[in-house]
């Protein structure tokens, strides 16, 4: 089923009418004849939409208690609309005002949209109160400034006509692109909070391009867009809905709707970016280390995994290189820890500026770090982890006179070895990397050692 829609209309010929075509859609579709019965329902939460019918003011104003019950976007259906009349249902929580005999498809083509966009904001709550239960904030907000909204013109009568509403806008900031300004190089697309698309009459494609270029682009798939066209053209509104567009601003619209649809579309957007940054900033934590910003061991550990995998399916070279920091809790004892901190700190920017993109980098835990090498023989590990070596020796840190210096050990994996014939053995690889280490300490330590039968 494409999802549940409760319908709530005091007529039964109605919603028997709207029923028979909600579920030709293969919708699962519920029935009340008034908001009080909705009110008592306990099915609230299973809703994806809802669909009310309303006539008159006073129908706005009770369904305040529905719009709070439920997080299911709401529709409402009228016989006879106005600019007024949708402004009050609008303010009153109200996604969208339709005619009752306006396009069935339009119709439709609104609910995939809502629904689209309801499942995408509850899944990023479910994240979001993961995160939470693990301790993770959500990020502090940065300061808001002026909302930004690009208004893209490819035909200038409805083009101008937006021009002329917003003009006088003062909690937005408009700028008129053209379809060459929108991906050349002098224009940032994160610098605004909405686009929108002015629908050509003569040439819809061209609008419907400039709808798909946005939604493909990594600066603007999670933009609130919204497309202008004019009344009659529903063909090319229910198309726009489908291809990823937010909204739809009717020529027929005032300045003041405009303002009210942009505003809501926008809000949602806000929320839902600040949503996406609390999930990154708990896969951050959850993934790397807080002090260096380097890969931590639970990630470390599975790169190494993958990494053998691959290089046991492929005959490929892969390497270890395991580096200890030497007598470091002198470090910590002589200067105290927060110079220890910084020590770890410089290490892990020297480290990470001499590897490839292709490396991967991670602190295993106090002083100790990891580089796996993909595609990397022992011998040329060696002389990778000799430079590393030499690298950490010549740090020079102001709050710590004394010399930084440590232990590396390498191992490689050997194709000609049964002891990593099974895709589980990747520990023994990161366990002959950690025997060459100590062999390296107890060789006198600031040096390389690579792992032999002896180094154990």
């Amino acid at each position: 089923m494409s999802g549940t829609i409760l319908i709530v209309d005091a007529v039964a010929t109605n919603r028997l009418s709207l029923r028979m075509r909600l579920n030709k859609a293969r919708y699962t579709v519920q029935a009340v004849h008034s908001i009080q019965e909705a009110l008592l329902s306990q099915q609230a939460g299973s809703w994806d939409a809802v669909i009310l019918s309303v006539e008159t003011p006073k129908d706005i104003f009770s369904l305040s208690a529905l719009v709070e019950k439920t997080s299911a976007p709401v529709l409402a259906l009228t016989q006879k609309e106005s600019a007024g009349f949708r402004m009050l249902a609008l303010k009153a929580g109200v996604e969208d005002v339709l005619l009752k005999s306006g396009s069935i498809d339009y119709l439709l083509a609104r609910l995939r949209c809502l629904i689209r966009m309801r499942h995408t904001r509850l899944e990023l709550n479910v994240r979001e109160d993961t995160n939470r239960a693990l301790g993770f904030k959500e990020p502090a907000l940065a300061f808001q400034a002026k909302r930004r909204a690009a208004l893209l013109v490819s035909e200038t009568r409805i083009g101008q006509a937006l021009i002329e509403k917003l003009a006088t806008v003062s909690v937005f900031d408009v700028s008129v692109l053209s379809e060459e300004d929108l991906f050349s190089n002098d224009i940032k697309l994160k610098q605004f909070s909405c686009f929108i698309i002015c629908q050509s009459d003569l040439d819809p494609r061209r609008a419907a391009n400039l709808l798909l270029d946005l939604r493909s682009s990594s600066d603007g798939r999670h933009a609130a867009i919204l497309i202008a066209t004019t009344q009659g053209d529903m063909n090319n509104a229910v198309e726009a809905l489908d291809m990823g567009a937010n909204d739809i601003l009717f020529d027929q619209y005032d300045r003041s709707e405009i303002i009210q649809r942009l505003s809501r579309q926008i809000d949602q957007t806000e929320i839902d970016n600040r949503l996406r940054a609390t999930m990154r900033a708990g896969l951050d934590a959850a993934v790397k280390d807080p002090l260096t910003g380097l890969y931590n061991r639970r990630y470390a550990i599975t790169h190494l995994r993958h990494q053998f995998e691959k290089a046991l399916l492929n005959g490929n070279d892969l390497s270890i290189v395991m580096i200890d920091l030497d007598h470091f809790k002198r470090i910590n004892d002589a200067f105290g820890h927060a110079v220890g901190d910084m020590v770890l700190c410089a290490v892990g920017d020297i480290l990470k500026s001499a590897l490839r993109a292709s490396d991967l980098l991670a602190r295993l835990g106090g002083e100790e770090f990891v580089v796996i090498l993909p595609d990397t023989h022992q011998k040329a590990a060696i002389q990778i982890a000799q430079r590393l070596c030499r690298l950490i020796e010549n740090i020079h840190l102001e709050a710590m006179p004394n010399r930084v210096t440590a232990s590396i050990g390498v191992s490689a994996l050997a194709k000609q070895d049964d002891y990593f014939s099974q895709s589980d053995a990747y520990e023994n690889l990161l366990m002959r990397a950690d025997k060459a280490l100590y062999a390296a300490k107890r060789g006198g330590r600031n040096q390389v050692s690579e792992y032999s039968e002896t180094a154990a």
